[in-house]
């Protein structure tokens, strides 16, 4: 299921999209038509840690649409503002100033779609 929920991570409706592709439409016709802090929570598989930590993929936005992603890994789950407050660096080194999604995902997710030849020397967000 995706959610739409707040920089607190709050839900802040009851509905929630099945697909990817329908919430990414509706969340960039919010941001066309001038809504901020609007962001997409995926949860798509249980929860699971890695030596302790998870793998979250954080997807950054030019001004409406998903543009970028890259994989962080975390202690805990965090709500989007812990997430732009720990990637700020990143976001400024590319330009961006706001996320569009975030959600946990698998290692085989990782390893296959993402660079992870210095994945073990990768700061943990919650360390």
């Amino acid at each position: 299921m995706i959610t739409l929920v707040n920089g607190k991570g709050e839900q802040i409706n009851g509905f929630q999209f099945l697909d990817w592709n329908e919430a990414e439409s509706y969340l960039s016709e919010q941001r066309k038509k001038g809504t901020r802090g609007l962001y997409l929570q995926g949860n798509f598989v249980e929860p699971v840690s890695y030596n302790g930590a998870y793998f979250i993929v954080v997807g950054f936005a030019d001004s409406c649409d998903l543009d970028y992603s890259i994989v962080i890994k975390a202690r805990h789950i965090p709500c989007v503002d812990e997430i732009m407050e720990w990637i700020k660096p990143d976001m400024e080194k590319f330009g961006y100033s706001d996320i569009f999604e975030y959600y946990v995902t698998d290692e085989y997710d990782v390893y296959t779609g993402y660079d992870t030849e210095n994945i073990d020397n990768w700061p943990i967000f919650g360390e």
